[in-house]
This record gives C-alpha cells, sequence and structure tokens, in this order.
C-alpha cells in the first residue's frame, strides 16, 4: 500500500479509541462552562463601563454631553448583545 493511498483513507473507529458516553457528556458540559466563563469574562468589563457612563450620564452638565454619553452606552449595549449571540 503507497503512503498517498494511506493518507486518504480514514482510522477504522476503534473502540479502545472511542470516548463513552458519560466522557462524551463530561466534555461537552467543560465546552459549555468554558463558553460562560469567557462570555463574562468579556462582559464583565463592559458592565463596569457601561455603569461609569451612566453615572457620568446622571451629573451630566448639559444635555449635548448626556447625549454624547447615552450613544457611548448605546455602543456598550450593542458590543454585550453581540458577545451573547456570539457565546451562545
Amino acid at each position: 500500500m503507497s503512503v498517498a493511498l494511506a493518507i486518504h483513507q480514514p482510522c477504522p473507529d476503534l473502540p479502545h479509541y472511542s470516548l463513552n458516553a458519560e466522557q462524551k457528556l463530561e466534555g461537552l458540559s467543560r465546552i459549555a462552562r468554558v463558553k460562560e466563563q469567557l462570555k463574562e469574562s468579556q462582559l464583565k468589563g463592559l458592565r463596569v463601563d457601561r455603569q461609569n457612563l451612566l453615572n457620568q450620564m446622571v451629573n451630566a452638565e448639559t444635555p449635548r454631553l448626556a447625549v454624547l454619553l447615552q450613544r457611548q452606552i448605546d455602543d456598550i449595549d450593542a458590543k454585550a448583545n453581540r458577545i451573547c449571540e456570539r457565546w451562545s
């Protein structure tokens, strides 16, 4: 058998290399947990930034400044929505 022919043929599914149902379930639950942790780590900073902007908006001296801060808050909300969609 040539090397080129062997590369294109997949290996048979050997039972001693397969995962059992419990291992598969554990792996899937770990993947879900890591995805949730990544999502929360990205959202954490956005929540802090959003709260700071809200505090600045409440204490804004001019309506123009309040509108600019509201736009920044809206941008943060859009980023948070994209992150939630990405890691769902």
